[in-house]
């Protein structure tokens, strides 16, 4: 079972602004969010080391460590649909 729907992931990546040709597009910002989320410390530092763990499993360029562009890239996520996503996904889970 997906957490989020296609049409919810769709959805935020559409109404992020500020989208930059970077390591942190929407969707990897999302990816990393939900992994900070619901990993043991919570911290953005853990957050953008998982990113740079798929980035190297993809042989892409390494990202830098520093937490700076994520959190960054973190408050251009549209909180009206991440709430929706979100609200969503626990009534899902729920039933």
């Amino acid at each position: 079972m997906r957490i989020f729907s296609a049409d919810s992931i769709a959805n935020i990546i559409a109404n992020t602004p500020h989208k930059r040709s970077s390591v942190f597009l929407p969707l990897v910002t999302l990816k990393a969010l939900i992994f900070q989320v619901l990993s043991d410390d919570g911290s953005c530092k853990q957050a953008v080391a998982g990113v740079l763990i798929d980035r190297i499993v993809d042989e892409q360029s390494a990202n830098t460590v520093n937490t700076g562009p994520y959190c960054k890239a973190r408050q251009r996520l549209p909180l009206k649909e991440l709430r929706a996503a979100t609200t969503t996904a626990g009534l899902r889970l729920h039933y």
